[in-house]
């Protein structure tokens, strides 16, 4: 099965992606991912081809991935993005070759899932989240946004994330989970994908973290959010298990009043 990594910059899908290959899914040959960056040493595991493609969908429809187009609905199928799909499932088919697991990680696949899931109609999903204000604390510190733009996008992208569900496996995790218990949430995750690892082996795959890369985590609860930033994230961290006020672990990934969260404020187009 393809899985699709996905989820706001700076909320640990680098960290996830790593983890995922590290249990046996393959992320494309190392020559093809980017190197490791200063603001992100561990590097970054992202394949440059599927990057690409994503690149050139946002640049078709006029956007950035700091400035999220307007997604019309139907998109996917216009006339401006169909020439990708041959090369995008070309990009899957070598892979596919392989044999076994494999997927590719970016925060733009936020964005652009529709897109995917027309190429790679087997996909699923992984959906990374983080508390949206050390998301924007993260932002700041790397491209200068202040906390309210650094807010705009995270809505921005956790609409796109929550509207445009098909009918594909997905999973929520969410960053804090990785530094409490990340064997629990490690488990967790392969499970859902129907990908299940031995307790060495993702025990070795944690050995990669380093927490003193984490930045930016203020623990306990943080200052109330704007409603339309609050709502998606409340409803996200339900899905991955999480306390929205504290950021703790519940005892169960909960799904209660998911579609009234959702019917306060529509996704955005």
């Amino acid at each position: 099965m393809p899985v699709c990594i996905a989820g706001m910059h700076r909320s640990g899908t680098s960290m996830v992606a790593r983890l995922l290959n590290r249990c046996g899914v393959s992320l494309g040959p190392e020559s093809e991912l980017l190197p490791a960056a200063p603001d992100n040493p561990e590097g970054f595991w992202e394949n440059r081809r599927f990057l690409a493609v994503n690149e050139v969908i946002l640049t078709k429809l006029g956007g950035t991935w700091a400035r999220p187009p307007r997604f019309v609905p139907g998109w996917e199928t216009t006339a401006a993005v169909a020439p990708l799909l041959t090369h995008a499932r070309a990009l899957g088919a070598v892979l596919d070759r392989e044999g076994g697991a494999w997927g590719w990680k970016d925060p733009v696949n936020s964005l652009t899932i529709p897109f995917w899931r027309r190429a790679i109609p087997d996909i699923a999903v992984v959906v990374c989240v983080r508390h949206p204000r050390d998301v924007a604390a993260s932002l700041r510190a790397r491209h200068g946004c202040s906390e309210e733009v650094g807010f705009e996008l995270w809505r921005r992208y956790a609409e796109r994330l929550l509207g445009d569900r098909g009918a594909e496996p997905h999973v929520v995790t969410h960053y804090d989970s990785y530094f409490e218990d990340g064997a629990r949430e490690l488990h967790r995750v392969l499970t859902a994908l129907g990908l299940p690892a031995s307790e060495r082996t993702v025990s070795r795959a944690l050995g990669s973290r380093r927490p003193r890369l984490r930045h930016h985590h203020a623990p306990g609860t943080r200052a109330p959010m704007p409603p339309e930033v609050a709502i998606p994230y409340t409803v996200l961290c339900n899905e991955a298990g999480r306390d929205p006020e504290t950021s703790t672990r519940r005892v169960r990934p909960t799904t209660d009043r998911i579609d009234a969260a959702l019917r306060v404020r529509p996704p955005a187009r």
